[in-house]
């Protein structure tokens, strides 16, 4: 068992309303992401993507919020700009950090995706 990791083109926030002890409504909020595409990884792996991409850009690791918090359809995800992910990617494949973790073939695949104008994010944990 692992955390999902996503990687996505855009996103919508859909709502869904459902009739309550009949008299009410309850709204309900889910995401729809598109051209996307998931997996997961374990949840040491995960720790090891976070603190060296923290550590090394000072910025966190995007993670998808859990659709409980999600409030509207006005709702916008806390995601970095793939340009962005890129350029920390970059910065991270030029350090020899991670190699201590053996985490290159991971970054490398995070750059291509954001290359190709992806968003990526791991699920809520």
């Amino acid at each position: 068992m692992g955390l999902g990791f996503r990687w996505f083109k855009d996103y919508k926030i859909l709502r869904e309303s459902y009739l309550v002890f009949g008299s009410c409504y309850y709204d309900e909020f889910s995401i729809d992401f598109i051209d996307s595409d998931e997996t997961s990884h374990s949840y040491y792996n995960v720790g090891l993507v976070c603190d060296l991409f923290e550590n090394t850009t000072g910025v966190s690791f995007p993670k998808l919020p859990n659709e409980e918090w999600i409030d509207s359809k006005d709702y916008k995800l806390n995601l970095i700009k793939p340009s962005d992910i890129s350029t920390y990617c970059e910065m991270i494949l030029n350090g020899t950090e991670v190699d201590n973790i053996d985490m290159r073939s991971r970054f490398e695949w995070f750059k291509n995706l954001s290359d190709d104008g992806y968003y990526i994010a791991y699920d809520y944990n």
